[in-house]
């Protein structure tokens, strides 16, 4: 499959991001100004690298902006995100300030790093402005949660559209919400615009780099024994909320 490849020259820093087609949709909603992108599904879709690539790209492509990547915690945070980063790009670590959770861009842009363990966290960024967010395992979030940052994502800059995506698979506390506005598409009418939800279905298949590092991953997958989850992982099945509900009721 092939890798798209885009290459940005921003305040004298030369960034080098290789994205999978799926990956590229998500940067391509983004830039589009979707409101509210949904990447993933299924495991193994690559939905951590192109999330923190996307708000990279953004951000160094748009001087003076601000960006959010939040997790439910900072362990996930760090594990997925801060580590991962700063291995692909070493010369990054200077620019981040780690008492703030906030990395530095050369072009005055700004990138802090979130997570909202407890529920009432999400408090901390009320107030704040941001013009691009990324909820990673989005599916790990209440309601409540989500709808407190979408009042965070906001913009001051002209000509810039504020666009507040996410990534994550089935189930979790967060299960059904996500599928009502992404995969089902019911929306409040009076509340909610269909126009700004899109969802950008992702397997390990439409990821060649890790098919490619470990091609055992899909056996791993399909050896899962509870048939539920095998087709939430695998195939990225929303109509499942394993352990969560009975699948057959008289």
């Amino acid at each position: 499959m092939p890798v798209t490849r885009k290459k940005e020259r921003i305040a004298s820093y030369d960034i080098d991001i290789a994205l999978q087609p799926k990956q590229f949709a998500l940067l391509d909603a983004v830039k589009r100004g979707t409101r509210h992108p949904f990447y993933g599904g299924a495991r193994g879709g690559g939905k951590s690298y192109a999330s923190r690539l996307i708000m990279l790209a953004m951000l160094l492509q748009n001087p003076k902006t601000t960006g959010l990547l939040v997790r439910r915690t900072f362990k996930q945070l760090d594990g997925n995100h801060i580590r991962p980063l700063f291995r692909q790009f070493p010369e990054m670590r200077s620019w981040y300030n780690k008492s703030e959770g906030v990395l530095y861009l050369p072009n005055n842009s700004e990138w802090q790093f979130g997570h909202c363990e407890h529920e009432d966290d999400v408090y901390q960024y009320q107030g704040q402005e941001y013009d691009y967010v990324g909820v990673e395992e989005v599916t790990q979030f209440t309601e409540f949660q989500w709808e407190i940052l979408t009042t965070c994502n906001r913009t001051s800059n002209k000509g810039i559209k504020p666009v507040m995506w996410a990534t994550g698979n089935p189930g979790g506390i967060g299960h059904l919400w996500v599928k009502r506005l992404w995969i089902d598409r019911e929306f409040n009418k009076d509340l909610e615009d269909e126009a700004d939800y899109r969802y950008i279905p992702a397997r390990v298949w439409d990821n060649p780099a890790l098919m490619e590092a470990d091609p055992k991953y899909v056996k791993v997958l399909e050896a899962i024994k509870d048939p539920e989850i095998r087709r939430a992982f695998l195939a990225g099945d929303w109509d499942i909320y394993p352990g969560q509900f009975f699948t057959q009721f008289q």
